[in-house]
């Protein structure tokens, strides 16, 4: 989210960003964002984050959504 400065960017650039293949995002999350102390104009809400991650397509595997991709990593190294 620091990238773009705008929670309006945090999108599109985080999708171009997986679509070239990077492994990870910072994304800044707040329940009140506009109420933050410091970043607050990129920051979205835990709900906005949660529709966001269900709507970003992983890279090139065959339409797995980022929010599928961090379940899939949670479960895969989960420590019993």
């Amino acid at each position: 989210s620091h990238m773009g400065g705008s929670r309006a960017l945090i999108e599109p650039l985080s999708q171009k960003a997986l679509s070239l293949g990077y492994e990870g995002l910072i994304i800044e999350s707040h329940t009140n964002p506009d109420a933050a102390l410091t970043d607050a104009r990129q920051q979205v809400t835990p709900s906005a984050l949660s529709k966001m991650l269900s709507h970003l397509k992983y890279g090139n595997l065959s339409g797995k959504t980022a929010a599928m991709a961090v379940k899939e990593h949670f479960m895969c190294n989960k420590k019993d």
